[in-house]
C-alpha cells in the first residue's frame, strides 16, 4: 500500500470543470483507490465512462443517479456501482457526500 494520501482537488471530467464538486483521495493501492466524493446542492457530473469499476456508497445528502438507462435517486446509507464502460451522471438534489472505490485505480478528474 502506498503511504495515506490527503489532497484536495477540483473535480474535472475529461476536461471540463465540474463547479461544486470536490474530490479527496483517502488511500491509493496498486489495486484500487479510495475517494471521498462532495457534491453542492444542484452540482452536476455529466455523463461519462470511465475503464474501471466503481463502488459507491453515499453517506451525506440525496443525488439523483444515471446509471447507463436507469434513473434513481440515492440517500444516506445506499451503495450504486457502475462497471467499466457503463455511462452514468449525477445531479446532487440537496449537498451529498459518498465514498467511492475505483478498481483498477484511475484518477479521472
Amino acid at each position: 500500500m502506498t503511504e495515506h494520501e490527503s489532497t484536495v482537488a477540483r473535480a474535472e471530467d475529461e476536461g471540463h470543470p465540474m463547479r461544486g464538486v470536490m474530490v479527496r483521495v483517502l488511500f491509493a493501492t496498486d489495486q484500487a483507490l479510495m475517494l471521498e466524493v462532495e457534491l453542492d446542492a444542484g452540482a452536476e457530473v455529466p455523463t461519462h465512462e470511465h475503464r474501471h469499476d466503481s463502488f459507491c456508497f453515499v453517506t451525506r445528502g440525496r443525488a439523483e443517479i444515471t446509471i447507463d438507462d436507469e434513473t434513481t435517486v440515492v440517500v444516506s446509507g445506499d451503495a450504486f456501482i457502475h462497471e467499466v464502460g457503463v455511462p452514468h451522471s449525477a445531479t446532487a438534489i440537496e449537498a451529498t457526500r459518498w465514498i467511492e472505490v475505483k478498481s483498477p485505480p484511475e484518477v479521472t478528474w
